[in-house]
């Protein structure tokens, strides 16, 4: 899973009728859903990486790591922004209107 900073990230682009053409996430929600799928689809390589260093059917041993660690990474990413939203949003209820 690769992460682009913010301003490496394409603009939207519109097509000759008007209607946005892009294919990142336009609203927050998208930008986590499809992040949860990456991390969600490392954790199915990863895993399936592992029954086959289990059941010694490996081709690899070197890409059955890098699966391993890439899905670890990928899930420590996703819990440090889950944190990050939930600190926002005590920091939001908190303010005085």
């Amino acid at each position: 899973m690769e992460i682009q900073p913010i301003s490496q990230q394409p603009l939207n682009t519109a097509s000759p009728s008007g209607t946005p053409q892009t294919s990142q996430p336009t609203t927050f929600a998208e930008m986590i859903t499809r992040a949860i799928d990456s991390v969600s689809a490392a954790q199915s390589r990863a895993d399936e990486a592992a029954r086959k260093v289990a059941h010694g059917d490996l081709e690899s041993l070197h890409d059955a790591l890098l699966a391993i660690q890439e899905a670890t990474r990928g899930m420590q990413i996703l819990v440090q922004v889950r944190n990050k939203v939930i600190e926002a949003y005590q920091e939001i209820m908190r303010t005085q209107i």
